[in-house]
């Protein structure tokens, strides 16, 4: 898995925490483009100020981002899993089929 210059980060932040990145109009570009084409340094800036914004601890830096740390990416996403914990299933998983179950008992 390739975890340099943020764009995985970016894309993981869109399906948890879509509603952050939409706060700043100024991120708009490399959020549309889904990073795609943006300098490295805005990529990393979007993705280093949008995972401060959504976990308690602001332990993801721009150069973790850039140079893939994984030790440090790996706290941040499980920082990030901690903050937002309420997160739906898709309807591609197995784990959908037992929470519809669960709530069809109920």
């Amino acid at each position: 898995l390739q975890l340099k210059g943020g764009l995985r980060l970016l894309h993981l932040l869109q399906k948890v925490a879509r509603d952050v990145l939409l706060l700043r109009s100024e991120w708009g570009e490399v959020v549309k483009t889904n990073g795609r084409g943006s300098p490295e340094e805005s990529l990393s800036a979007v993705v280093v100020d949008a995972g401060h914004r959504c976990t308690s601890f602001t332990i993801l830096s721009r150069e973790a981002v850039v140079e893939g740390q994984v030790d440090v990416v790996a706290a941040f996403i499980a920082g990030l899993f901690l903050s937002r914990p309420c997160l739906e299933a898709s309807e591609e998983s197995p784990l959908h089929a037992h929470l519809h179950l669960i709530r069809t008992a109920m």
